[in-house]
């Protein structure tokens, strides 16, 4: 009976390189898809198509999942890094790989997503977007060890807070996105389906962007979930987030027999943000604890 081959994938890293700047991330899960548009040319009197042919450019995409936080042999995701990928795609491209035998990619970002809830890590998901035939190679079987030992101080909940930007609430999720649109200008009269690096066309970011922060918690203060409440700066780990001009889109209130406290849920949404440095005194949530229910003597 033939064996499959294994791929013992625990020896891959990732990395990220914009503007000449190389970011090692702690990588939980990464993919890549690539489309490739085909027509049919079909005609009467034929069952099946004439030819197929590539009527447009080859598009590729790719996510990378990764958790919060830095440590030994690893980058991890700042205000630094943040800004520098948003510097990149408005101006040049970045280049995402995960090797060995995984993928290298050009292209630009689409989104980015932060997102804590209590009793999980700090996450974030960028999405990448480009032209072109990217770099995918075949897996292998190896039994190779990992080349140095990563070591990570996790974001958790210890290291959460919304500063002034929340008051007589917990939080219990908060998730933010950032999505920048993108546009492919191609070119006729070279090679739809060509490599990367080797192309007329490009893709570009269009503004306006898109930020939302979405909150849920329980011991709501609605009275305070307004427009001027959801400026203030959101803390998750050492990034500080807050939208400038944000407006509440929907908020919701919950409350039943058999429940301890009241829950709620906010969205805000603005067309930019701001990337910050929270230091460790930074992280104070500023929450009213006296919006809660008290039992006992």
């Amino acid at each position: 009976m033939p064996t499959i081959p294994r791929v013992a994938y625990f020896a891959q890293s990732g990395t990220i390189t914009a503007d000449g700047n190389v970011y090692v991330l702690p990588i939980s899960s990464a993919n890549i898809e690539v489309t490739r548009p085909i027509e049919a040319v079909t005609t009467f009197g034929q069952f099946t198509a004439l030819n197929t042919a590539q009527t447009n450019i080859t598009t590729c995409k790719s996510t990378l999942k990764a958790y919060l936080g830095t440590g030994n042999g690893i980058n991890g995701l700042t205000k630094t890094v943040l800004d520098q990928l948003i510097s990149s795609t408005q101006t040049g491209s970045i280049e995402i790989k995960v090797s060995p035998n995984g993928f290298t990619m050009t292209g630009i970002l689409t989104n980015i997503g932060l997102d804590i809830s209590l009793g999980g890590f700090g996450m974030c998901d960028l999405g990448f977007a480009g032209v072109g035939n990217p770099n995918v190679t075949s897996p292998i079987a190896t039994t190779a060890a990992p080349t140095s030992a990563l070591t990570i101080t996790p974001v958790t909940t210890m290291t959460v807070g919304s500063g002034q930007a929340l008051s007589g609430v917990y939080a219990t999720s908060i998730k933010f996105s950032y999505d920048l649109p993108t546009d492919t200008l191609g070119a006729l009269g070279e090679n739809p389906n060509a490599t990367q690096g080797s192309m007329i066309s490009t893709i570009a970011t269009k503004a306006p962007y898109k930020t939302s922060i979405a909150i849920e918690g329980y011991g709501v203060n609605i009275s305070g979930l307004l427009d001027t409440a959801v400026t203030g700066v959101y803390s998750i780990g050492n990034i500080g987030i807050s939208l400038p001009k944000a407006k509440v889109s929907s908020r919701s209130f919950n409350n039943a027999a058999g429940q301890v406290s009241a829950t709620f849920s906010l969205s805000a949404e603005d067309t930019s943000a701001t990337f910050s440095v929270i230091t460790a005194s930074g992280y104070s949530q500023n929450f009213d604890q006296s919006s809660l229910p008290m039992y006992g003597g």
